[in-house]
């Protein structure tokens, strides 16, 4: 037999009879039961199981987020300790763009208004004296490819391609043959083709 209802805490009497097709039978002895002072989860009552269920996943999802956060704080303090260490290097901001460690940043040179700035930014001026050209081997876009020697000062000479802008030249020609050379000047690789430097300034 089952009694539902009971209050906590509470002492309650009860007395049982019988009840038959022929009637009710007498009273047996009173019972005194007293509830307890704790609500008690009932196995397998179906309002008790959702809550134990909601509450462990509340559990669960707080737990998470907690460890969430205390990631997330650990990364900015780590951050704000780098950023604050005197003796580690400073990260160079400059034109809008920064320098991480380890890493190349490529610029298209069409972010720049003025073509020139880019071929200033990426590429080294070579003084035209100190280049001297030997023969014509080919013909591009811009104008003519030809080979030739690089004397510096204070190195070596070096054999090289030259590639020039071709006379009467329209303003866009200019303008992608200034961007090809700020292109060629931000990569060092031994795989790719090396640009030493451009000539813009002629007498």
């Amino acid at each position: 037999m089952t009694v539902d209802g009971l209050k906590l805490g509470t002492t309650y009497v009860f007395r049982v009879r019988a009840r038959t097709d022929g009637g009710y039978g007498n009273y047996g002895g009173e019972i005194e039961l007293e509830t307890s002072h704790e609500d008690m989860l009932a196995i397998g009552d179906p309002n008790q199981s959702t809550i134990l269920a909601v509450s462990i996943t509340g559990g669960i999802i707080l737990l998470i987020f907690l460890v969430a956060c205390f990631v997330v704080s650990g990364r900015h303090c780590g951050y704000i300790k780098a950023k604050q260490d005197p003796d580690e290097e400073k990260l160079q901001f400059q034109h809008g763009r920064v320098k991480l460690p380890g890493s190349k940043i490529y610029i298209h040179p069409h972010t720049y208004e003025d073509p020139n700035q880019a071929v200033r930014d990426f590429a080294k001026e070579i003084d035209a004296s100190s280049i001297s050209i030997e023969r014509v081997i080919g013909a591009g876009e811009f104008g003519e490819v030809c080979s030739g020697c690089l004397r510096l000062r204070g190195k070596r000479e070096i054999y090289v391609a030259i590639k020039s802008l071709k006379a009467g030249y329209a303003d866009k020609q200019r303008r992608d043959f200034l961007s090809e050379a700020s292109i060629m000047g931000q990569f060092d690789h031994p795989n790719i083709i090396r640009l030493e430097g451009v000539v813009t300034r002629c007498e």
